[in-house]
């Protein structure tokens, strides 16, 4: 093709035309919400109580560090939504989230 013919090719309004339609439209983007959590495991002292709900999913700094020396205590922390069925795991004498939260009992348990 000679540089006439690229010319040609960049200001012909139909091609012009055609780049515009294949873009596609810019949607917004909104965040996804988080979903609250309900704690199920036993009750720390002046950390968790078993039962509480944590709006956002955002846990206080206290039981942020609790999770973090004890990992597998977050899967004790479950949405909202799928509470129904962690409290039928929990019911399960031998099931996975029965077991930490023995564990999370053990470690835990307050000392008199």
């Amino acid at each position: 093709m000679s540089s006439k013919a690229k010319a040609e090719v960049k200001t012909d309004p139909v091609a012009e035309a055609e780049e515009v339609k294949t873009e596609a439209p810019v949607k917004e983007v909104k965040p996804e919400k988080k979903e609250n959590l309900v704690y199920l495991g036993p009750t720390i002292t002046g950390v968790a109580r078993h039962s509480d709900v944590f709006e956002d999913g955002v846990l206080p700094e206290r039981t942020q560090k609790c999770v973090a020396d004890f990992p597998m205590m977050e899967r004790l922390f479950v949405k909202i939504s799928e509470m129904p069925d962690a409290v039928k795991e929990l019911r399960k004498e031998q099931s996975v989230l029965s077991t930490i939260y023995k564990q999370t009992a053990n470690k835990y348990q307050t000392r008199r």
